[in-house]
């Protein structure tokens, strides 16, 4: 985006549910801005402060959606909740929302949002990220501000379930946000908390959760074999652990091709085998490359599961107990596998940490994905491991201590991220 040329409204992102929206500060609302409320009371105006989000610019979200944000073929995908929770939530790594709106000739619910200047999947398609630095903290802070919002958030009983790269966004400092909270689960028992009606909610009960959540590689095991119910905490950590592994992971200027490649290869295959979650996955321009993530989403949900086990080993009485009681765990046999070590054979560049550090990071590695749920490490555990008190010094409350910038190629962090934006 140039600031020199006349400002415009621009589509910066589109998807099965709906479209993000760049849009210039001086434009007004289409009609007065809404708390999201299913009453429609009126809120206040759009504050924009220090967002963190690119100056001059918010970012709107706009989802095609009945009064009480959600349809059937939406499901669990929930525009009303997600405002909701989002304006009631004060987290440094969570995104704010600035306003909402309901366009009822149209139909359309908008989030009115910072815009940001980048999501972390886009700097995993830059083979010099995170690694060309004047220092190492890149991945510690990220990783830990990730986990500082997930035990926020977890504190709270609320779940993401969809924590993945593009969910991920940094603001003009560096600092990372999540983003994304329309397949966000919160128990029945405090939906009043956050002004939830659960009679609108028929879709998802304790005793019938959707596993039709998350994103590709980042998917937790157990969502792969239809489970009525799951831990969905336990869910958030999984697909932490993968983007944290993803920082050391190899890069590929391939990977993006092979799996558009596979996916046309696949499109003739029958429905047992479909994954509806592949329609709501990102594609990457011709030869672009990505830094790998640790699992390969690219044969669907039965692929996943297969690489899964071949890195963290089939499960096995020990090492997950209830996987048979899944419902479609008897469905296929899969290989014989023992785990692995999550070390430099799969992630080269955690060499780059040093002996200590690399070690005390395979131990919460190790913890995050492990294939029982029950056994997963919790946000606040992994956030007291011996990783990050190696790295204390840098750290405060989840932040770089007071006065100190992020820098990246040995200059400020925003105007890195910021290169490709203008």
């Amino acid at each position: 985006m140039d600031d020199n040329q006349p400002r415009k409204s621009t589509i910066i992102g589109q998807g099965r549910h709906g479209l993000v929206i760049a849009q210039p500060t001086a434009q007004q609302l289409s009609s007065k801005d809404k708390e999201p409320s299913r009453s429609g009371s009126q809120g206040q105006g759009l504050q924009f402060g220090s967002s963190g989000g690119r100056p001059g610019w918010y970012a709107v979200k706009v989802v095609s959606a009945p009064p009480n944000g959600r349809s059937r073929h939406m499901a669990p995908h929930d525009i009303l909740k997600e405002a909701k929770i989002l304006q009631r939530l004060d987290h440094p790594s969570i995104t704010k929302v600035l306003a909402y709106e309901y366009d009822t000739p149209l139909l359309d619910h908008k989030l009115y949002m910072p815009l940001y200047v980048c999501s972390l999947s886009s700097l995993f398609a830059d083979p010099s990220f995170p690694f060309l630095s004047s220092r190492r903290s890149v991945p510690e802070s990220l990783s830990y501000q990730l986990l500082s919002s997930l035990s926020f958030l977890h504190s709270k009983q609320i779940a993401h379930r969809d924590i993945n790269p593009s969910n991920l966004v940094l603001d003009i400092h560096g600092n990372l946000k999540l983003i994304d909270f329309g397949t966000t689960w919160v128990p029945s028992r405090i939906y009043q908390e956050y002004d939830l009606v659960h009679e609108d909610d028929p879709e998802e009960t304790e005793e019938a959760m959707c596993p039709v959540v998350g994103s590709g590689a980042y998917r937790a095991p157990e969502l792969l074999f239809s489970p009525l119910r799951y831990d969905p905490y336990a869910v958030d950590m999984w697909s932490a652990g993968c983007i944290i592994a993803q920082f050391f992971r190899p890069f590929s200027h391939s990977y993006h091709a092979a799996v558009e490649e596979e996916n046309e290869e696949e499109g003739e295959d029958s429905e047992e085998d479909y994954d509806p979650l592949d329609d709501e996955r990102p594609s990457s321009p011709a030869g672009s490359g990505t830094r790998q993530p640790l699992f390969d989403a690219r044969f669907g949900a039965l692929g996943l599961a297969a690489s899964i086990f071949r890195i963290r080993g089939t499960p096995t009485e020990d090492t997950w107990p209830t996987f048979r009681e899944l419902p479609d765990a008897e469905k296929i046999e899969f290989p014989l596998s023992s785990p692995q070590v999550l070390a430099v054979d799969l992630l080269p560049d955690i060499e780059s940490l040093g002996e200590a550090e690399s070690k005390a990071l395979v131990d919460v590695l190790e913890g995050m994905l492990a294939l029982d749920p029950g056994k997963r490490l919790k946000a606040e555990q992994a956030l007291g491991s011996e990783w990050f008190r190696l790295a204390s010094t840098r750290w405060e409350e989840g932040h770089l201590q007071a006065g100190e910038k992020m820098e990246w190629y040995d200059g400020p962090c925003v105007d890195w991220v910021s290169r490709d934006q203008n």
